[in-house]
């Protein structure tokens, strides 16, 4: 199993891939918002594994930014899990 994580920004994302032992596979990966760079990433993965259920990915919900290479990873067949940030403020 392979995990990615996906920070999701304004003017370009960050990936990396870490693999069941924590170690580093593809570190620091910029991903800008274009169809391109998302192809770029799906060849990353592609070089580690071909099979596609190997991989979670989990990457924020950030606005509405996220929303494309959501859409085109899903489209792929990955499995692409959202991460929230709650609003809510929890007293201690």
């Amino acid at each position: 199993m392979y995990y990615v994580g996906i920070d999701i920004a304004k003017q370009f994302h960050i990936a990396c891939v870490l693999d069941e032992s924590n170690k580093f596979i593809v570190k620091n990966l910029r991903i800008e918002s274009e169809i391109s760079d998302f192809s770029l990433l799906n060849s990353e993965l592609i070089n580690i594994t071909l099979d596609k259920s190997q991989f979670l990915i989990g990457m924020e919900a950030t606005g509405l930014l996220f929303e494309n290479l959501y859409i085109f990873l899903q489209g792929l067949g990955y499995n692409v899990v959202l991460l929230y940030q709650s609003p809510l403020k929890y007293k201690s």
